[in-house]
């Protein structure tokens, strides 16, 4: 989704800095246009997206549950201590993990992130969210993903019965 914004946007996004919902709002929607257009049309009915840290405010949830219906959502746990280290161990990777922007962001975290996944939750119990996972993200890598690739295909397989059902 980052190459979706404008340069000041990417610049801001790298610096650690809190990025206003709107902007991420707009990125988003550009990136999932991209990605539906280069699907044939049936398949584009049918298809399911990932994303990846997001909702992260109690205010992208509402714009979510407005754009699209979300069929499932996975929150990974992880203490923040496991968090820093891994984020400092890939940090050759992305300048922008240094100890003050992950405590920046670790903050934006648990000031903004916990109230969506609550929001969600809310939403979730009024509406029948269909997929709701909490995973250990303390676990290996391989453990992790393994997981994360069982619970998507449980999500989808649930959503395709139900399309294929009506």
């Amino acid at each position: 989704v980052r190459s979706y914004g404008s340069a000041r946007e990417r610049a801001n996004i790298a610096a650690g800095r809190f990025t206003p919902d709107i902007v991420i709002q707009r990125m988003l929607l550009a990136a999932i246009k991209v990605k539906f257009d280069s699907l044939p049309r049936a398949n584009a009915r049918q298809a399911l997206i990932l994303l990846d840290g997001f909702p992260r405010t109690p205010a992208q949830v509402d714009w979510l549950c407005c754009q699209t219906r979300v069929l499932g959502r996975v929150m990974l746990r992880l203490p923040r201590e496991i968090a820093v280290s891994r984020l400092l161990t890939r940090a050759g990777d992305r300048p922008e993990d240094t100890p003050e922007r992950i405590a920046r962001r670790y903050d934006d975290y648990d000031r903004l992130t916990l109230a969506a996944g609550q929001r969600l939750l809310d939403r979730a119990l009024t509406t029948g969210l269909p997929g709701w996972f909490e995973l250990d993200a303390a676990q290996s890598q391989e453990q992790v993903g393994q997981r994360l690739v069982e619970i998507v295909d449980q999500v989808s397989m649930a959503h395709i019965k139900k399309v294929s059902l009506k």
